[in-house]
């Protein structure tokens, strides 16, 4: 009841941009829902706004749209997964620590062990 009066048609001259922008808020509301978060949740979506003042919708929007890949792997990416596979499968792997060692980053090295 208190939405419909707030939005309904108004009885004096009301720019049409004003009236447009109450329609459009009562179209939001309508089509909302609620999620519940966490606080850490919450604030790990606040550190992934570009601006402040961006939307929880606009921002679950992009993630999920960055997080979903709609390019079908080719057959030589599947070739190559497979071959990774049975690298790891025999063994053939090197530990991250070896492979920095061979590039000389001893810092990163002495900041694993620690």
């Amino acid at each position: 009841m208190i939405v419909t009066e707030r939005f309904s048609l108004p009885q004096k001259q009301v720019p049409l941009s004003k009236t447009i922008i109450a329609y459009s808020e009562l179209y939001l509301i309508m089509a909302m829902t609620t999620v519940q978060l966490r606080p850490e949740t919450k604030e790990k979506l606040d550190h992934l706004k570009i601006h402040p003042r961006e939307t929880y919708d606009k921002l679950i929007d992009r993630l999920a749209d960055a997080a979903f890949d709609d390019e079908n792997l080719t057959a030589e990416e599947i070739e190559d997964i497979r071959a990774s596979e049975k690298d790891i499968a025999a063994g053939r792997t090197r530990s991250l620590r070896d492979i920095m060692k061979d590039l000389g980053d001893d810092k990163a090295i002495r900041s694993m062990v620690e």
